[in-house]
């Protein structure tokens, strides 16, 4: 993969969307290639250099230690495939909270996939849907508040213009976020069980 370190461009998105591998893969064959990733800051970095057809996985997995990190680095980088993490992960409490492993493709000839196996497919769609589910669960909670708030300040004509201009631009940004996680739950456990259903027939 040949970049330069002359032009770089960094796109923010707090919207964790299913087609994240495809835009991806879609932004190298353009040209902008993935150096770095903060998944706390919703922040990619991208390296200008030839367009071409650099795959970029990513892996739904949590690193207990810097023991681990090291070793899952190791073994992708003997397999083709370079770990793209910068300061802000590493086996940190953002990395727990966020345990996408980004892996970009280094070899020609290694493999399209990072799983070998249906049944290691389907772990990483299981991985992915609890964790966007989880997102969920934490949100949910939040979003009822706000939604409550909003709706008694709509209520209530003493209240300034910008504030609810900010309860309105809150409550807009949380059900988007909230319709983001639900899509990627969706996804991610349909995959699942599309993966699972050969498997399970041939134990029964």
């Amino acid at each position: 993969m040949q970049q330069t370190a002359e032009a770089t461009r960094t796109r923010f998105t707090f919207f964790y969307s299913y087609r994240e591998e495809e835009w991806l893969n879609d932004m190298a064959a353009r040209g902008w290639h993935l150096s770095d990733v903060s998944p706390l800051w919703g922040r990619y970095k991208f390296v200008s250099g030839e367009p071409n057809s650099t795959l970029v996985r990513i892996d739904y997995r949590r690193l207990a230690n810097g023991d681990e990190l090291a070793h899952y680095r190791s073994l992708f980088a003997d397999a083709g495939w370079h770990l793209v993490h910068n300061a802000h992960r590493g086996t940190g409490w953002t990395a727990q909270l966020f345990p996408q492993q980004y892996l970009v493709r280094t070899r020609a000839d290694a493999d399209e996939d990072i799983f070998s196996d249906d049944l290691s497919r389907a772990s990483n769609h299981k991985r992915a849907a609890q964790w966007s589910s989880c997102g969920l669960g934490l949100l949910g909670p939040i979003l009822c508040y706000v939604l409550v708030a909003c709706a008694g300040i709509l209520t209530n004509p003493y209240h300034p213009f910008t504030t609810v201009l900010t309860m309105l631009v809150a409550t807009v940004y949380l059900l988007c976020f909230a319709g983001t996680l639900a899509t990627h739950t969706t996804f991610h456990w349909r995959a699942y069980r599309r993966l699972t259903r050969p498997i399970n027939a041939s134990v029964t």
